[in-house]
């Protein structure tokens, strides 16, 4: 699909998703979290919500080529806001 960027994305699901609060975070505090998930999984086992290192692949600005799918597979590309309403609607549906 197209590129989106983060604030992009974030823009998008506030549109769509009236009532979301969205609540931006310092990034140290966010890898902090993600520490304390570490720490959280080896005291009890549980899987970490999140890793410091999720974090940092948030923040990165990757794009991906989609063209060997669709050479070989057929793939065809949902854009971002279409698949985004999609999987609002499904999860409504699901609650």
């Amino acid at each position: 699909g197209e590129n989106v960027s983060y604030s992009d994305v974030i823009g998008i699901v506030k549109k769509e998703i009236r009532n979301a609060r969205i609540i931006p975070l310092p990034v140290a505090a966010v890898k902090g979290w993600g520490y304390i998930e570490l720490l959280k999984n080896r005291i009890t086992g549980s899987d970490p919500l999140f890793t410091p290192e999720a974090v940092g692949r948030y923040l990165q600005n990757a794009a991906f080529n989609c063209q060997k799918a669709k050479q070989q597979l057929g793939y065809s590309i949902t854009g971002f806001r279409e698949g985004i309403q999609q999987t609002i609607s499904y999860l409504k549906q699901r609650a």
